[in-house]
């Protein structure tokens, strides 16, 4: 099954969203974005839509795609922002699929072109990204 990384930036030109993390996994994914336009309702709608049906043609799949609708969160410190970060990229090595985070492939974080990896102003973040004390990584 092809992953739905692709349709993150026309989903992002369509509707002003500013997409900063992706990862999927089989029964889920996580997504941080901003949506100045406030128009989460709008780009989520098509992102599922679209991703569903680029999921199912790919795949001997029927039906939907996912199990339930999306859930959101406002992050409005820095400090949860770099915790969400850290939570949705160790979410594979927590679900057993790889070692480190670096390994697995359907996630923005080995998309060095990915605007994150380059905007101005999220280095900050990395700071508040609490250790994790059984293994000391931190970051």
């Amino acid at each position: 099954m092809g992953s739905p990384q692709p349709l993150l930036e026309p989903c992002g030109r369509k509707y002003g969203a500013e997409i900063h993390t992706f990862v999927l996994m089989s029964n889920h994914f996580h997504l941080i974005l901003s949506t100045p336009k406030q128009n989460l309702d709008s780009v989520m709608r098509w992102f599922l839509a679209e991703s569903t049906r680029a999921m199912l043609r790919r795949s001997a799949r029927l039906n939907h795609v996912y199990g339930s609708r999306y859930h959101w969160t406002v992050l409005d410190s820095a400090w949860s922002l770099a915790y969400v970060f850290k939570y949705v990229y160790r979410n594979p090595v927590r679900g057993g699929i790889c070692n480190q985070v670096q390994e697995y492939p359907f996630s923005t974080l080995n998309r060095w072109d990915h605007p994150i990896a380059l905007s101005e102003g999220y280095s900050q973040y990395w700071q508040f990204i609490p250790r994790d004390v059984e293994t000391g990584y931190n970051g």
